[in-house]
This record gives C-alpha cells, sequence and structure tokens, in this order.
C-alpha cells in the first residue's frame, strides 16, 4: 500500500506585510510513499494536509472584453486560484444569486447593460455572498470613480492602464489578504 503526497515549493508572499504575508505555492510535486511506517493517524493527517493543498482560492472575474476576460483568467489560473468568468453582470449576479460564492469578485465598470456600479448596487443591496472581496479592475481611473465604487462596497480599486496582468494578480492576493486578515481579526 502506498500513500500519495503533495508537497509544495514555496517561492514567495503575497503582502509586504510582514504580519499578513501569505505563503503561496507555485508548483506541487506528488510523490508516493510506502505506508507500513506510519500510523493510522499519521495516514490521516498525510491525507488531510494533502487535500487541503489541493483548495485553490475562487476568483470571479466579470468583464465585457474576451480578450481581456481570457488573459486575466489565464493569469490567475497560473497563479494557482480556480477562476469562473462572465462577460455580462447580469449574468454573474445570477449565479451568485443561485449560489456561487467565491473569495473575490475582480469587476470591470463599463458593460452594456449592467455596468459595474449597478452591480455592485445590487450585489449589496440583495446582501449576497457577504465575504466575497470585491476588487474593481477598470481603466476608469478618476477620483470620483474610485471614490464611488469604494463607497459601493468595492475592497480594492485597480486601474487597467496602470498595472501589468502579474501586478494586477499581486494586488489581487495582497487586497484579499488584508480583507481576510481583517475578517479574522488581525490588525494590519
Amino acid at each position: 500500500m502506498y500513500l500519495l503526497v503533495h508537497l509544495g515549493l514555496l517561492l514567495g508572499f503575497s503582502s509586504n506585510s510582514a504580519q499578513s504575508s501569505r505563503p503561496y505555492l507555485a508548483r506541487r510535486e506528488c510523490y508516493c510513499l510506502p505506508v507500513h511506517n506510519f500510523t493510522s493517524t499519521k495516514k490521516e493527517e498525510c491525507y488531510n494536509h494533502a487535500m487541503a493543498d489541493e483548495a485553490k482560492r475562487k476568483i470571479f472575474i466579470i468583464d465585457d472584453d474576451k480578450f481581456l476576460l481570457d488573459m486575466y483568467a489565464l493569469k490567475f489560473t497560473d497563479s494557482q486560484f480556480e477562476v469562473l468568468t462572465s462577460s455580462d453582470a447580469n449574468e454573474a449576479l445570477e449565479k451568485i444569486t443561485a449560489g456561487l460564492a467565491p473569495e473575490a469578485i475582480l469587476l470591470d465598470i463599463v458593460m452594456p447593460g449592467m455596468d459595474g456600479f449597478a452591480f455592485l448596487e445590487e450585489f449589496h443591496k440583495r446582501a449576497l455572498s457577504p465575504k466575497t472581496v470585491i476588487i474593481i479592475l477598470s481603466n476608469l481611473g478618476q477620483k470620483e470613480d474610485i471614490e464611488k465604487g469604494l463607497r459601493l462596497g468595492a475592497q480594492g480599486y485597480i486601474i487597467k492602464a496602470s498595472s501589468t496582468p502579474s501586478e494586477v494578480v499581486e494586488k489581487v492576493k495582497q487586497i484579499m489578504t488584508e480583507h481576510t486578515s481583517v475578517e479574522v481579526g488581525v490588525k494590519s
């Protein structure tokens, strides 16, 4: 009998702050080890640890630009996220109403039909997924737009034209970590 063990290679941290530095895994390897030397408790601990490593952070990206949607989906997938996408804010709202509860939503503002601001209003009006971190990713960079987005409940605001896709991923990780730290009572 053999036990499958997942080992991760630690490459970095998701925040500059020492107390909220959350390590993330960039590569995983699997090894099979003979289990005759393991007690049943050790086997269970090893299995539970391996399964915990398999859990990925879930992000829902909402943007009407198919090219950007695909590009960000690839970048977040490469960074060990489970990625869901929607090119329509109404459709995204329906999925969340039906029970989808991502850890984070990356939301564009300028979209046909329901825009990002209307999405935020409706999301909070319906009290959907209260633990979800919403981060706006938009080319609208005026002070009024940023203030409006934050006032409507976004926890972060990233201007597309000012950040590379890799920087967007890092900023999202940082905002998610800061939001999670606040929720569990850790002061930044």
